[in-house]
């Protein structure tokens, strides 16, 4: 069950497991064990960047226009403007999108 509602929603079955739980704590209703097999299952469905680089790491450049072509996002044009007025550097990005610090760096000179 969880998994199909996950898949229509577009989002891990692991993710759909803790809201569930989440929701069940909230309303002082009993939280689902799943145990190990909730894991398994996650581990089981592919992640949407190995779908949209077929498993390949991309460059900085390559993510960055993903991002924009993909998900219409205006987040990476309005990026450099926010850095240059504020000053931050690319541990900001790093904590914005939780993402590795030289990932993070890549982009940040990407963006400069």
């Amino acid at each position: 069950m969880i998994n199909h509602l996950t898949e229509v929603q577009v989002i891990s079955p692991l993710c759909g497991y803790e809201q569930l739980n989440k929701y069940a704590h909230h309303h002082n209703l009993p939280q689902v064990d799943l145990g190990s097999a909730i894991y398994e299952t996650h581990l089981a469905h592919s992640c949407l960047s190995d779908i949209l680089f077929e498993g390949k790491k991309p460059s900085a450049a390559s993510y960055l226009k993903a991002c924009k072509q993909i998900f219409d996002t205006p987040f990476f044009e309005m990026l450099p403007k926010y850095l240059v007025e504020t000053r931050k550097s690319a541990g900001f990005i790093q904590n914005v999108l939780d993402i590795p610090l030289l990932d993070a760096q890549a982009i940040y000179m990407e963006l400069s």
